[in-house]
C-alpha cells in the first residue's frame, strides 16, 4: 500500500477512535453529573476551541515547513522546531492562567446555571483553564508527527490517550464521585502526559544527522513570519464562525437547553472527524507535489481525494439529517431529549457536511501558500454571522442559531470556491460540483430519503441500528456508483486483498 493511502487508513482509524471515545460515553456521562453539569463539558469544548486562536498559526506552520522541508534540512528542521516550542509552551501556560483567572467573571455574568451553584461553577472552569493548559502542546507537536507523515505514529498515541480521557474518566466518576471536578482533573492529567508523549515521538521522529543541538533561531521565525501571521487570523476567525453559536448561545439559553444544543453540537461534530483524515494526509502531500512544480499530479490528488471524501462523508450526514430523531434517541435512550435535539442535529449536520467539502480545497489554498481567499471570506461570514446568530436566536430559539451554520457553508461552497478556481488549478471547477461531490451529495440523500419512507415507522430500540447500518450501506453504495473511477479502484483494492489473502 503506498505511503498515502496508509496515511488515509492510519487517520481514519484514529479519527474514528477518536470520535467513539468522545461520543459514545456522553450519556453516560449526562447519566452520572446531569444535563445541566454536562453543559460545562460543552462549555470547556468551546474554551478548547477559543485557546488554540492563540496557537498564532504555529502547528498549521510547522505541519507545512516539515512536510515542504523533510529530512533534507536536518539542522533547520530541528531548529525551526525548538524555535516554535519554545514560544508555544508558554502560550499555553498563558492561555490556562488567563481562564483561571476569569473564572469568577464567566460564573457570575456569562453562564446561566440553574441548579449549581455559582462557586461551584467557578471551581469548574478554573480546572478547565488546568486542562487546557495541559493540552494545548498537544496540537503542536501532532502537527509536527503528520508534516512528517508520521501519521501511524501519530494516530496511534492519540487513540490511546483519547481512550484514556473518554472512557478512563469512568473510573474515577464511579468510584470517587460523580462530579464535574473529578473529570476535569482527570482530563488534565491526561491531557500532560499526552502532550509530553507526543513531544517525545516528534524529536524522536526529526532527523538526527545534524551536528550539534537544537537552537533557538531568529532567521527561522523571521522566514515563516507572514505565512504564521495569516494563519493565526485565519484560526481566530474560524473559531469565531464554529463557536459562534456555542458562545452567543450560552449567554442567552438556560444552562440545561444549551446542554440540549450542546448535545446535538457534539454528535454533529463527529462528521468532523470523516472529515480530518483526508486534510490531514492529503494536505503534505499537496505542499510536496507544489514545491515539486507537479501541477498534473496536484489535479489528480485534488479530485481523487475531494472524490473519495464526498462518498465517505455525504452518506453518513445524509443518513444523519433524515433518521436524526431515531440516531439520537439511539445514543441517548431518553425520548424527550432526543426530540428535542433532532431538529439541531439536522441543521448542524448538514452545515457540516458542506463545510467538510471545503478542507481540501483549503488545504489547497495553503499548499500554494495563498491564504488572502480563506482570511477575506472568513471576514465576510464572520460579519454576517455574529448578528444574525443573535438575531434569529430571539426569534427562533437555538434552531435559528443552528441555521446560520448552514448558510454560511453555502456561501463558502458556491462563492468562495470559485474564486479559488480563477487563480489555483484553473478549469476544474465544474468537474469538482458535477463530478467530484454533485452527484454523490444527490445520490445519498434520496437514498436516505427512500430507505426513511421504506421504514417509516423505525423500530425502537436496537433494531434501530440495523435501519440506520442498511441505510447508510445504501446511501453510500449509491454514492459511489455515481463514481466510476473510485468504484474500479476500491474494486482493484479488493482484489489485490483477496489475492494475498489466498496467498
Amino acid at each position: 500500500m503506498s505511503r498515502l493511502g496508509l496515511n488515509v487508513l492510519a487517520n481514519f482509524a484514529g479519527q474514528f477512535w477518536s470520535a467513539l471515545m468522545g461520543v459514545l460515553f456522553i450519556p453516560i456521562y449526562i447519566h452520572l453529573m446531569g444535563i445541566e453539569t454536562f453543559g460545562l463539558v460543552g462549555f470547556f469544548v468551546t474554551l478548547q476551541a477559543l485557546a488554540m486562536v492563540f496557537d498564532l498559526g504555529l502547528a498549521g506552520t510547522v505541519n507545512r515547513e516539515l512536510a515542504r522541508r523533510g529530512a533534507a534540512e536536518g539542522s533547520c528542521v530541528r531548529d525551526l522546531v525548538r524555535t516554535l516550542e519554545w514560544i508555544y509552551w508558554p502560550i499555553g501556560a498563558l492561555v490556562g492562567i488567563c481562564v483561571w483567572a476569569c473564572a469568577g467573571l464567566l460564573a457570575e455574568t456569562w453562564l446561566r446555571p440553574v441548579s449549581l451553584h455559582v462557586r461551584h461553577v467557578e471551581f469548574s472552569i478554573g480546572l478547565m483553564g488546568a486542562a487546557i493548559a495541559a493540552q494545548w502542546p498537544s496540537a503542536f507537536y501532532a502537527a509536527g508527527l503528520n508534516g512528517l507523515q508520521r501519521q501511524v505514529l501519530s494516530n496511534g498515541l492519540l487513540a490511546v490517550f483519547g481512550t484514556l480521557r473518554g472512557a478512563g474518566v469512568l473510573l474515577p466518576l464511579v468510584f470517587i464521585a460523580p462530579t464535574v471536578e473529578v473529570f476535569f482533573i482527570w482530563q488534565a492529567i491526561c491531557a500532560l502526559a499526552q502532550s509530553c508523549t507526543l513531544a517525545s515521538a516528534l524529536w524522536r521522529s526529526l532527523p538526527s544527522s545534524a551536528p550539534g543541538k537544537p537552537r533557538f533561531s531568529g532567521a527561522e521565525l523571521a522566514g515563516i513570519g507572514a505565512f504564521t501571521v495569516s494563519l493565526t487570523f485565519i484560526a481566530a476567525l474560524s473559531f469565531i464562525l464554529v463557536q459562534a453559536d456555542k458562545i452567543l448561545l450560552s449567554r442567552l439559553l438556560p444552562l440545561d437547553r444549551f446542554g440540549v444544543y450542546v448535545l446535538a453540537a457534539s454528535a454533529a461534530a463527529a462528521l468532523a472527524r470523516l472529515v480530518q483524515p483526508w486534510f490531514n494526509s492529503l494536505y503534505p502531500r499537496f505542499v510536496e507535489l507544489h514545491a515539486a512544480g507537479d501541477d498534473a499530479g496536484l489535479r489528480v490528488a485534488y479530485h481523487w481525494g475531494s472524490q473519495w471524501l464526498a462518498i465517505i462523508v455525504l452518506p453518513v450526514a445524509s443518513v444523519a439529517v433524515v433518521f436524526a430523531e431515531d440516531l439520537l434517541l439511539l445514543w441517548t435512550r431518553n425520548t424527550s431529549l432526543a426530540g428535542e435535539a433532532a431538529p439541531l442535529l439536522a441543521l448542524l449536520v448538514t452545515g457540516s457536511a458542506l463545510n467538510g467539502l471545503m478542507n481540501l480545497p483549503y488545504a489547497m489554498q495553503l499548499a500554494h501558500g495563498w491564504t488572502a481567499l480563506a482570511l477575506w471570506s472568513n471576514v465576510l461570514a464572520v460579519g454576517f454571522s455574529l448578528p444574525a446568530i443573535w438575531w434569529l436566536t430571539t426569534q427562533f430559539d437555538a434552531a435559528g442559531a443552528a441555521s446560520v451554520w448552514i448558510a454560511i457553508n453555502f456561501g463558502y461552497v458556491l462563492l468562495a470556491l470559485p474564486v479559488m478556481h480563477r487563480r489555483i488549478l484553473r478549469g476544474e471547477l465544474m468537474r469538482w460540483y458535477l463530478a467530484d461531490v454533485g452527484p454523490p451529495a444527490v445520490a445519498s440523500a434520496l437514498s436516505a430519503l427512500v430507505i426513511r419512507l421504506l421504514a417509516a415507522p423505525v423500530p425502537d430500540g436496537w433494531p434501530t441500528a440495523a435501519v440506520l447500518a442498511c441505510a447508510w450501506l445504501i446511501s453510500a453504495a449509491a454514492a459511489l456508483t455515481t463514481c466510476p473511477e473510485r468504484r474500479r479502484e476500491l474494486r482493484g483494492w479488493a482484489s489485490r486483498l483477496l489475492v494475498r489473502a489466498r496467498a
